[in-house]
């Protein structure tokens, strides 16, 4: 595709604006400098604007060469998330200062060529297993997620959907945790053992064992009052999805829940 030809065509252009400005300030044209301004911050964020658009364009290519070569598309989704688990994902503002997309909006330019790349697929590899790649990894995704205090049973009721693709016969978790100002929450030591699933704070899920490959099903955890290990009654939590061997397959921005006294 030629992006680093193109990103040097585009500075070169750029510097030779910046030059016939520069001669035009110096020949005494006051409006030289305020066009000199706005060429440096406009030409320089349009270049960023571009060359992020040209990580989306070698993505969608990559997808499709993925395809090709006998590895699923959903290699690729499975593979920016965990990267974004692992690394973090830079903010809408830091991303528009910089040269790549946000592992988020990957994603989603990802999925406009998601159809293309499974027919591709599909057509050389009708059997998954027998694929270079084999089996697809699971894909899950959390929507819709809402806390809501129920006063007369002292709890709280956490819902959401979940969609999963590739399940079939494979073991998934959904657990949710508590943090209160950036920190896990305690988890009561009056608390039966299923409110403190890994050890490290205040958590609990559920753990399904899924026959069909396609599913959308709804999440439905409560928690009580008693099993929170402080004061504190209103914090935030955070819904993860996790395979078998605990990578994480998704995982919601964190949320408010509020407990009943």
């Amino acid at each position: 595709l030629h992006h680093h030809y193109r990103a040097y065509l585009r500075q070169e252009a750029i510097g030779e604006q910046i030059a016939l400005y520069r001669q035009r300030q110096a020949a005494g044209d006051a409006s030289a400098a305020w066009a000199l301004l706005a060429l440096r911050l406009g030409g320089g964020l349009a270049d960023l604007k571009l060359s992020r658009d040209e990580e989306h364009e070698a993505d969608r290519l990559g997808l499709l060469m993925m395809a090709e070569a006998g590895y699923h598309p959903d290699f690729a989704i499975a593979g920016f998330r965990r990267i974004a688990e692992k690394t973090g994902d830079l903010s809408k503002l830091r991303a528009f200062f910089t040269t790549h997309p946000r592992w988020e909006t990957r994603e989603q330019r990802q999925l406009k060529a998601y159809g293309e790349a499974t027919a591709i697929f599909e057509r050389h590899w009708p059997n998954p297993a027998k694929s270079p790649g084999g089996q697809p990894p699971v894909i899950a995704t959390v929507l819709g997620v809402a806390a809501e205090k129920i006063p007369r049973n002292r709890e709280a009721l956490i819902r959401g959907t979940l969609y999963v693709r590739n399940a079939q016969n494979r073991t998934i978790y959904v657990v949710v945790r508590f943090f209160h100002r950036g920190r896990p929450v305690p988890v009561s030591s009056d608390a039966p053992e299923s409110y403190n699933v890994g050890g490290n704070g205040l958590e609990t899920g559920f753990r399904a064992n899924l026959l069909s490959g396609n599913e959308t099903t709804g999440i439905a955890l409560t928690v009580p009052t008693a099993v929170i290990g402080i004061r504190e009654r209103h914090l935030k939590a955070r819904l993860s999805v996790l395979d078998g061997e605990g990578n994480v397959l998704d995982s919601t921005k964190e949320f408010s829940v509020s407990f009943p006294d």
